[in-house]
């Protein structure tokens, strides 16, 4: 069935505004980095103040984008996990719910 373009100065039936609004967006599926890095926060944040949990990095995967990505998870689960990163272990997110040392720091 084909319409027609309304003709111009002219109106059309009255519906409600509600028609208006967006639909509800579907969650997406979160990355599978992004489930990881999830539990690992949670394995941290069960864990004792001493102990770091080391996150790995995959190939593609760039060191400031994934700290941002754990630190904004951490938000959004409310758990107290310090995030950073060790010049001993490059390529790799350390996670613990302790004062991380701020020697071998390297900006990310």
């Amino acid at each position: 069935m084909t319409t027609n373009p309304p003709r111009p100065y002219t109106y059309g039936k009255a519906f409600d505004i509600s028609e208006l609004q967006k639909k509800a967006v579907t969650a997406r599926k979160p990355s599978p980095r992004d489930v990881a890095l999830e539990k690992a926060i949670r394995e941290a944040a069960a864990g004792s103040e001493s102990q770091v949990v080391p996150f790995y990095l995959g190939e593609t995967d760039k060191l400031a984008t994934v700290k941002l990505a754990a630190r904004r998870i951490a938000d959004r689960l409310d758990l107290p996990v310090n995030i950073g990163v060790h010049q001993a272990y490059p390529n790799t997110v350390l996670l613990s719910r302790g004062t991380l040392s701020r020697r071998g720091r390297r900006r990310a």
